[in-house]
């Protein structure tokens, strides 16, 4: 009895106290053979023992199938069948039922998605923080986390990864980050995979080779190659960080930068989306962005729920 599914069979019958003299001994050798698979009953008995695997359990209506249960055990007895043996066979198949289920709850993907308009903060397991843009998802497996230390992205997401000695992996449709501990921003879409490396270094892989990214640089891939942003535009993570610095730039392209930041959607007339802006903010807060702006260009902006309305005064 060497299968994986079977020996956790076997600690789930041992829990119960059901298990024969035979069975008992394969159960002991496996769990001296490594301190791996002693954890592995440990993180088994812990998710029986906290309910979670009993009430799932609960859900599955073994009642409406006792029948077909009984017919098969009754198959495979002979005409003196006689109570044990079909216990023993319905207990079969209940263990299988709930090591299923654990089997289901312990490597299922937890997903996270940001449907707001401001950015979403997640606590990874491992201590490490991403920040979620608008419509960005997240996926990675919580209880395995601390060892493999993977995560999924679709959308643009901002990290600040705790160091370990485990690499911690983003994964995007158009390339790979690796990194130990650092500070970076991941934007994926439908074509490119693009990394902006903020603090520490990463490790880019993307169409079959890597680049290595220093603080301030980025790199982008289409899935055919990587090109090295040699210096990161500050505003392209300041829907995050709060901080823009803006030279000579269109005023439309100042209010999609900071409604990443901000959360909020707006409408403006033709005559103000060309006026030219030169300014920096630092965490400022949206009435101080609003009052900076009407002050420097002559526009007036109204605030409507989370609807900024911009026209010339």
């Amino acid at each position: 009895m060497n299968s994986k599914k079977e020996l956790e069979i076997l600690i789930l019958r041992n829990f119960l106290g059901d298990l024969r003299e035979d069975e008992k001994k394969i159960l002991s050798q496996w769990l001296d053979a490594s301190p791996e698979n002693r954890q592995h009953q440990e993180k088994m008995l812990s998710s029986w023992q906290d309910g979670k695997l009993f009430r799932d359990w609960q859900r599955i209506d073994l009642q409406e199938n006792w029948e077909e249960i009984i017919e098969k055990a009754q198959q495979e007895q002979t005409k003196t069948l006689r109570l044990r043996p079909v216990l023993k066979y319905v207990a079969a198949v209940v263990f299988l039922i709930l090591c299923s289920v654990w089997m289901v709850n312990y490597y299922a993907n937890t997903s996270i998605a940001n449907d707001t308009p401001r950015p979403m903060a997640v606590l990874l397991p491992d201590g490490s923080q991403v920040w979620l843009r608008q419509d960005a998802l997240a996926s990675f497996h919580e209880r395995s986390f601390k060892k493999d230390r993977s995560i999924e992205i679709e959308g643009e997401a901002f990290f600040e990864v705790q160091k370990g000695e485990v690499p911690f992996i983003v994964l995007a449709d158009e390339g790979k980050v690796e990194v130990l501990g650092t500070t970076f921003n991941v934007r994926e879409n439908e074509s490119s995979t693009e990394v902006l490396l903020l603090e520490g270094s990463v490790r880019f892989s993307a169409a079959g080779s890597e680049q290595i990214l220093k603080p301030g640089e980025g790199a982008i891939s289409d899935g055919r190659r990587i090109q090295v942003i040699p210096q990161v535009n500050v505003n392209s993570v300041g829907w995050k960080t709060g901080v823009f610095r803006f030279s000579n730039q269109p005023l439309r392209e100042v209010m999609e930068v900071a409604a990443g930041y901000y959360g909020f959607s707006h409408e403006m007339s033709k005559a103000v989306e060309d006026l030219r802006v030169t300014a920096a903010f630092n965490k400022n807060s949206l009435s101080e962005f609003m009052e900076e702006l009407s002050f420097i260009l002559g526009i007036e902006i109204k605030a409507t729920e989370n609807k900024l309305t911009i026209t010339k005064e």
